[in-house]
């Protein structure tokens, strides 16, 4: 049993490298995106610092985070926290929705720690490997599907956060069809988010 959990620690511990070296070479490709930007004119760039391109962050599993980032985060409601530049707009997005009478949107997860998504992640594996008896390393792969490696979720910008409504807790395409989805699908950009993707999943495994 100890040596399969050096092994299981062993292969773990590659897979997070290997996200962290990538991370090296995304920041020198981002530098290199940004050099032409600042060659620009004044006026152009003055335009450009209009759009807010600092919260522009492209964040996949090719694309992972700089190791060590960590957002200021500001309260959205309770427990959830988000980017202290989005956490209003986000509070004021639900209050509005439920205001107009459109259902009741709630938050089911916002802000990540890299820890948080670690813990995430392994729980998915350790299920994964006992519900379809899989090895450690096949459980890595199809944990992955299901639940964002650490470092490539979303939710550990800071500008992420998964919404419901609170009649149908479930994070999958019906949900759609709520009150408070539709009056968010056409609202949501006013407050400067968009939807990203509905999942087939209960909310406390997304990715």
């Amino acid at each position: 049993a100890r040596r399969l959990d050096r092994e299981a620690n062993a292969v773990m511990t590659a897979a997070l490298d290997a996200v962290r070296c990538s991370a090296a070479e995304v920041r020198a490709e981002q530098a290199a995106v940004k050099q032409p930007l600042q060659d620009l004119p004044e006026r152009k760039r003055a335009h450009l610092d209009d759009l807010q391109l600092d919260l522009l962050l492209i964040v996949s599993a090719a694309s992972p985070l700089p190791e060590g980032y960590a957002p200021s985060l500001g309260i959205v409601i309770g427990e959830y926290e988000m980017d202290e530049r989005c956490a209003s707009k986000c509070l004021q997005m639900i209050e509005d929705c439920q205001a107009a009478g459109m259902g009741l949107p709630m938050i089911c997860s916002a802000y990540r720690t890299q820890e948080y998504q670690e813990m995430l992640y392994e729980n998915k594996v350790v299920r994964v490997m006992q519900e379809d008896w899989l090895s450690y390393e096949d459980a890595l792969v199809e944990a992955a599907k299901v639940v964002a490696v650490p470092g490539t979720s979303e939710h550990q910008t800071g500008l992420a956060a998964d919404i419901m409504d609170e009649v149908y807790p479930y994070l999958n395409e019906w949900q759609e069809h709520t009150e408070a989805q539709a009056w968010l699908m056409a609202h949501a950009p006013e407050y400067g988010f968009i939807l990203r993707s509905m999942f087939n999943t209960r909310c406390s495994e997304l990715a």
